[in-house]
């Protein structure tokens, strides 16, 4: 007697390793807000929004992840950037 069945796709909805992000202290400009670990480099979008007209140094950071990781969630972060002095 045999029960074996039809094989069954099955389609990993999760990341291909741990992704670490890390938020810096006080970015002077928008390029340095955070940083990506190494194995999930290119595998994201960002967007920066001003937070209001009254505050504009102030951001709302947006990560949105794409390809092997888009099952991740994407998260926002306030970031604030400190003046640049001469």
């Amino acid at each position: 007697m045999s029960n074996c069945s039809n094989s069954t796709p099955v389609t990993a909805k999760t990341a291909p390793t741990i992704v670490n992000v890390q938020f810096g202290g006080c970015p002077a400009d928008l390029s340095s807000v955070f940083s990506v670990s190494p194995a999930a480099a290119g595998s994201y979008d960002a967007t920066a929004t001003v937070v209001s007209e009254e505050d504009p140094n102030t951001y709302t950071v947006t990560i949105t992840w794409t390809g092997a990781y888009a099952a991740l969630d994407d998260f926002s972060r306030e970031v604030t950037l400190c003046p640049v002095t001469a």
